[in-house]
């Protein structure tokens, strides 16, 4: 009686097994209009920077270090933030070139799509001097959108652009 009970369940559990793949199976096959049913709508954004000293000579090597603002950030939360010296979390590092320019890209999940910045001089004066910490944001600048989205989840690619002059220390 026992082993008829055994094999009555291994028989149910294989019929179950078999119906379970035939359906998963079946809702498997592709939509006509393509759409996207799960997932986080994203951008792709670019920061293209010049940095230079208060006469205008650009400065090399200068380490930028970009954060992504959270949705939460306003523009006075993060002002009094890098004001106090703080940079929001998951920051990522470039750095400046020969004439002074920088691009940092990101995909980001965030609609609101705006950075933090800070500018560090590192190198001591071989950039032509000894520059102060320099924070700035992205709610001042243009942002442009530079690539359309398209029906789904991609929003666009947005580029900003931004001019920065540090100061030297005393």
């Amino acid at each position: 009686m026992k082993n008829v009970g055994l094999k009555l369940m291994d028989v149910v559990n294989m019929l179950l097994t078999a119906l379970v793949s035939v359906l998963g199976f079946a809702a498997c096959h592709e939509e006509e209009d393509d759409s996207v049913e799960y997932g986080c709508p994203y951008s792709d954004y670019v920061i293209n920077g010049t940095v230079t000293d208060e006469g205008g000579t650009p400065i090399s090597n200068i380490r930028v270090v970009v954060s992504d603002l959270s949705p939460d950030y306003t523009e006075e939360k993060a002002d009094s933030m890098m004001k106090a010296g703080e940079m929001p979390p998951f920051a990522k590092t470039v750095r400046t070139d020969n004439n002074g320019r920088f691009v940092y890209t990101e995909r980001n999940g965030y609609l609101n799509g705006q950075f933090a910045i800070c500018l560090t001089d590192d190198d001591g004066a071989q950039n032509g001097g000894e520059f102060e910490t320099t924070f700035i944001s992205t709610f001042g600048a243009e942002k442009k959108q530079t690539k359309k989205g398209d029906n789904n989840w991609f929003e666009g690619e947005f580029t900003f652009n931004v001019e920065t002059k540090m100061k030297k220390k005393n």
